[in-house]
């Protein structure tokens, strides 16, 4: 017979091709007979004499080469172990993360934000008198004492006029000491000796003025800290009297001054700890500072719709340090200015309980739309 034309050897050497597995692949059980049997020959099939083998097994390679119902039926059949298994695996987890929680707690917060600022507030220097500066004798961010000379404004112009004022007042005393003799000889009248002594009078207090003025030419120091803000960068900066200088920041205590949104200031209560993370750095690297609710306003600020702010309350937390520690030991001292968000534990709440909130908090969002 003809190798290449024997249909029972094209359709055994098929049915070797297929990689049986006896977890996945179910085949009759007869067909599986007799391929076990043959690949125990342990002799390659390219190899093999094709007219042995068919002689051999041609009756029963017939018989199951033209059974139609072995090939029709299903060859592959998915595990249920397996099905089974990863259902209960999905169960158990989802069962076990709803269980969790419901049961586990966390801290409820609120977050506020604001800036460090002294404990005794900043001071700002106004200039008494309006004039112009003639030297700047500190620099931003240098620490001064209390009393200490900042700015000099120029004195030329006050010297000036105050040198001006004493001549005209000399001048003016000696007409009235005329008009004086004149008045007891009946010469002038009672009225013209007292116009001029009322002239006299004023050129004394226009004077005192002045010198007044000339004392304040120096701008000093209110109180020790450091400088801040400073407007003078030079000689002949005008100094307006409605307009501050510079600040002096103190040089005690930093506190955090926050605004608390008035949606949120239910819970929160002087006492109430809280976390300070200082932006300029980032929580994740240099951790954040322990502090406690000290003071909160009785009265709500008023919105700011250009900063996109309702009503808030302001509010003072007293910080346990005034430096952020790092893991290598290194301590970074704060200043004042610093922008900060303040996290303050309100209470102690389950996950399912925080879930709930945000979810009611949303519905009663849109409900209002």
């Amino acid at each position: 017979m003809d190798q290449k034309n024997n249909p029972y050897l094209s359709k055994l050497k098929n049915q070797l091709n297929m990689k049986l597995n006896s977890l996945h692949l179910n085949t009759s059980k007869s067909l599986e007979k007799y391929i076990n049997k043959f690949q125990n020959l342990n002799v390659n099939t390219d190899r093999l004499n094709p007219s042995r083998l068919i002689e051999k097994y041609q009756d029963k390679f017939q018989k199951i080469a033209t059974n139609k119902s072995i090939y029709n039926q299903v060859i592959l059949k998915q595990s249920k172990f397996w099905a089974r298994s990863i259902t209960w695996v999905l169960m158990s987890g989802t069962a076990f993360c709803i269980g969790w929680v419901a049961i586990a707690e966390t801290e409820e917060i609120v977050i506020a934000t604001g800036k460090l600022e002294p404990k005794s507030g900043v001071v700002e220097v106004q200039m008494p008198l309006e004039g112009v500066a003639s030297e700047i004798l500190v620099k931003e961010g240098e620490k001064v004492t209390k009393g200490q000379i900042l700015i000099r404004l120029d004195t030329e112009i006050t010297e000036a006029r105050n040198t001006a004022l004493r001549k005209n007042l000399e001048s003016n005393q000696l007409i009235l000491d005329k008009l004086a003799l004149l008045v007891k000889e009946g010469a002038v009248s009672q009225i013209q000796y007292l116009q001029q002594a009322l002239k006299v009078e004023d050129l004394k207090s226009e004077i005192k003025t002045n010198l007044v003025r000339l004392k304040y030419q120096k701008i000093i120091a209110p109180s020790d800290g450091m400088v801040f803000d400073l407007a003078a960068k030079g000689p002949g900066y005008v100094a307006m009297t409605s307009q501050p200088v510079l600040k002096i920041v103190p040089l005690d205590q930093l506190i955090a001054k926050i605004e608390i949104d008035s949606r949120s200031i239910g819970f929160v209560q002087e006492g109430k700890l809280a976390e300070i993370s200082i932006d300029s750095f980032p929580a994740s690297d240099f951790g954040v500072i322990e502090g406690k609710v000290t003071r909160i306003s009785s009265d709500a600020l008023p919105p700011s719709p250009a900063e996109g702010k309702g009503y808030r309350f302001p509010a003072d937390i007293v910080l346990n340090n005034q430096y952020l520690k790092l893991k290598t030991g290194q301590k970074l001292d704060l200043q004042a200015g610093m922008s900060l968000s303040a996290n303050i534990k309100l209470r102690k709440v389950t996950y399912l309980q925080l879930l709930l909130n945000k979810f009611t908090d949303k519905a009663d969002s849109l409900k209002s739309i």
